[in-house]
């Protein structure tokens, strides 16, 4: 399943006077209008991109598998976050807040382990 924040890279298989099409895989679609392309504010924009090229996108929104909103320019927006990535998806928490309940688990399950024995 697609969703917003994730990076992934796609392949161009049209390029319209208004942007790119992608496709992402072989149920997924999108476009990457042209303001949110890398190369989108100059004039000859349309000689950067090809069809079959690869490109490096993120989502901005995914209402159908067939409607999908893609960015080049805010790949490394850090506001975007990934929440299909176990790594990205909880930043509420401090690296170390993190680590101590990483360690009262283990803590907790080796004790409960021992006591099993």
């Amino acid at each position: 399943m697609i969703s917003q924040g994730q990076r992934l890279t796609g392949t161009i298989n049209n390029v319209a006077s208004f942007g790119v099409f992608v496709t992402l895989d072989d149920k997924h679609h999108g476009l990457i209008k042209r303001q949110e392309l890398e190369y989108g504010k100059n004039d000859d924009w349309q000689m950067y991109y090809d069809v079959n090229q690869a490109i490096d996108c993120v989502v901005l929104s995914a209402e159908t598998p067939q409607k999908i909103a893609l960015s080049q320019t805010q790949y490394d927006n850090p506001e975007l976050k990934d929440l299909s990535n176990p790594l990205e998806a909880d930043h509420t928490q401090s690296f170390s807040k993190k680590i101590e309940q990483v360690l009262k688990q283990a803590n907790e399950f080796l004790e409960k382990y021992a006591a099993e024995q």
